[in-house]
């Protein structure tokens, strides 16, 4: 029920007899607190909330070694009595997993460390023995180990992580301390399970994250996701080409939130956010809390609406954010006068226009032609040199410096800088590369090839 404060009339419900309960006054002064409010009326409540977790965990696990399930039906939906331990883990695993607001985590912590073991040995006289060969916590754990649900946040990832190191199985926490000592770190293949440990991790840390680059890590889109909670210790967080979704940016919004994150810089250039999801980052960039002062948005499909987000937000909380950059979007005028106005240090807005629009990597599309001084003789330009083809007959191409005279090879027209993207159809195999305009183009040796 998630109740912080209980009446008499609550202890009576749950069979709590108070003048009873002041037999162990000592006891209880050490766990719960009696205080009187208005008319004279007594609340309770316990002196730390994990006391309260514990307690309810220790209730519940009783209830059902002994089976007392009618107490638990309400909260287990049991609808018979034959369930063993591991039945009500996973029930309550269910349970929290579709809490957003992190209710019940220490309440699993405590329940599923209570099945460990070697701690029923050391409760042993508290708690109802259950058969010396049950196996439960070893089933629990490859249960917990087998959840890939993609619907979950990286935060209830985090939560299953520390469960089961309260269940005593470091291996996933011995392989990530192992991880941070390594010098080839971006080699070593995360799973999502070690992502989520590691964001642990990296969140309780005594020292602060300079950098955390999310394309460092060697690692799937969902182990990538897993991460995003430990944005919220470090400096720096770069999450360009990255495919953020609406999702991610809920919690990098709370990280902006939080009062005592260190993030000073986020990079989330590359990704589809739209207006939308500038509009759900300015919920954290108009915060109070929100320390950042460098926003790169490059390239994230963004618009004047999404300037009138940013300029709202820039003017609720304008002493930090000093730097902005709006490159390969398409804000028109009327939005680079809005973020001109805020008056930032450093604001870049070049390479827009509508053509920035399209999705993916489609915005930085370019039209390139072949460059037919360049092209070996045995290469037949066609479609206004958009087309090449290798022919046994040699072209009555005129000789120049240019021209590639032993590599098979030809240069496009126009030379590729900044972002660039373009699709090519091979009806043959062949290789495609980048160079410099300065490549060699006499003999077939290495600085005459492409790279």
């Amino acid at each position: 029920e998630n109740k912080l404060i209980f009446y008499e009339e609550d202890l009576r419900k749950s069979d709590i007899d108070t003048q009873e309960a002041s037999i162990y006054t000592e006891f209880c002064n050490t766990v719960l607190r009696e205080e009187e409010i208005f008319y004279q009326r007594k609340i309770h409540s316990f002196v730390h909330l994990t006391v309260q977790e514990f307690f309810a965990a220790l209730y519940v696990y009783e209830c059902f070694v002994t089976n007392q399930t009618k107490q638990l039906e309400k909260f287990l939906d049991l609808e018979d009595k034959d369930h063993a331990l591991v039945d009500l883990a996973k029930k309550t695993v269910e349970k929290v997993l579709q809490k957003k607001n992190g209710h019940l985590d220490f309440f699993l912590r405590f329940l599923l460390g209570l099945m460990v073991e070697p701690n029923r040995r050391a409760l042993q006289g508290m708690l109802t023995s259950v058969d010396p060969n049950d196996d439960t916590d070893k089933k629990v754990l490859t249960y917990l180990r087998s959840i890939r649900r993609k619907n979950l946040s990286p935060d209830s990832c985090i939560n299953i992580f520390q469960t089961m190191v309260e269940m005593r199985d470091n291996k996933l926490k011995d392989e990530i301390q192992e991880y941070l000592k390594m010098d080839d770190r971006p080699k070593r293949e995360l799973t999502p399970l070690h992502c989520s440990a590691l964001a642990y991790m990296l969140q309780v840390s005594k020292n602060e994250l300079e950098e955390l680059n999310l394309r460092s890590y060697n690692t799937t889109d969902e182990g990538r996701r897993r991460l995003i909670p430990a944005v919220r210790s470090s400096k720096k967080a770069v999450l360009k080409d990255c495919k953020v979704t609406g999702e991610w940016i809920g919690h990098l919004v709370f990280g902006l939130k939080f009062s005592f994150s260190p993030l000073q810089d986020l990079d989330l250039s590359n990704n589809d956010l739209k207006d939308s999801g500038v509009e759900m980052l300015c919920d954290g960039l108009s915060n109070p809390a929100c320390k950042l002062k460098i926003l790169r948005l490059s390239g994230c499909l963004i618009t004047e609406k999404g300037c009138e987000h940013l300029a709202s937000a820039l003017k609720s909380n304008p002493s930090h954010l000093v730097e902005l950059d709006l490159s390969y979007n398409n804000p028109g005028e009327t939005g680079k006068k809005l973020i001109s106005d805020c008056q930032l240090k450093k604001f870049k807005y070049d390479h827009d226009g509508p053509h920035r629009m399209r999705p993916g990597f489609k915005k930085y599309a370019c039209t390139l032609t072949l460059n037919s001084s360049t092209a070996h003789k045995k290469l037949l330009l066609s479609d206004e040199n958009r087309k090449v083809t290798w022919v046994e007959k040699e072209q009555p191409y005129p000789d120049q410096t240019e021209r590639f005279d032993r590599c098979l090879q030809v240069l496009c027209e126009q030379g590729l800088k900044e972002r660039c993207y373009f699709e090519l159809e091979l009806v043959e195999p062949c290789a495609v590369g980048l160079t410099y305009s300065s490549i060699g183009r006499k003999g077939d040796g290495e600085d005459c090839k492409l790279g």
